[in-house]
């Protein structure tokens, strides 16, 4: 798959490419990815097909091209949580007592992103999609939950270290303490048993979250 990078763009052909990116969002949304076609995309965009295949050279490659900006915005807002953890956690010089707070925060944001509608609509698509195209589901795999549990799993190690956790296997805890977080609210939303959970809500989730994790492995 081969995708053009925005950067390197003039600023007309960035405004296109952002339109292509936004009526492609539009019609996976609406439709789903199968029956999506690259014509559709040009006329929603209000450019050509060779221009579409211009930038992206597959209707996958656009996939993955919006995959992945949905899991940069999610691995921006969980990244600049985890290292303000981790740099309170480095100058720490024993059991963290605002460790508990600061899984909440991060808890509060996690489930803020995986319970966007959009987000949602876009994971379904991932789902239904993944037997078909299964470079698709390795792609999000890798840019979205593997990356964030290891950046989650090495907050847990320094834990362990000073005391707070008692945590042998962290990579385990990590992808644990994202299970219990988000469940059973992100199965329930994608099966549309749920609507969208306000702040308050959110927040509830997170600390029963928080609370059976720290059950699980405080020291």
């Amino acid at each position: 798959m081969s995708v053009v990078e925005l950067s390197n763009l003039p600023p007309r052909s960035q405004e296109k490419h952002l339109a292509i990116i936004e009526a492609a969002k539009e019609l996976f949304l609406e439709t789903g990815f199968g029956p999506t076609s690259m014509d559709a995309v040009a006329e929603r965009a209000g450019v050509s097909k060779r221009t579409v295949y211009s930038h992206f050279d597959s209707k996958e490659a656009l996939f993955d091209s919006i995959m992945s900006q949905m899991c940069s915005v999610l691995g921006a807002a969980i990244q600049a949580q985890i290292d303000v953890m981790m740099e309170q956690a480095a100058q720490a010089d024993g059991p963290d007592p605002k460790m508990p707070e600061m899984l909440q925060v991060l808890g509060c944001r996690f489930l803020t992103l995986i319970t966007d509608p959009t987000d949602v609509a876009l994971f379904r698509i991932i789902i239904g999609e993944a037997s078909r195209f299964p470079q698709l589901g390795r792609e999000f795999f890798e840019k979205g939950p593997k990356k964030l549990s290891e950046q989650l799993a090495a907050y847990f190690a320094r834990q362990h270290e000073l005391g707070s956790l008692k945590i042998d296997e962290p990579h385990q805890a990590a992808w644990q303490f994202l299970a219990i977080v988000k469940d059973p609210i992100h199965l329930k939303l994608l099966i549309g048993l749920e609507e969208t959970p306000s702040e308050a809500e959110i927040k509830e989730i997170a600390a029963r979250g928080v609370d059976r994790f720290l059950k699980i492995y405080s020291a």
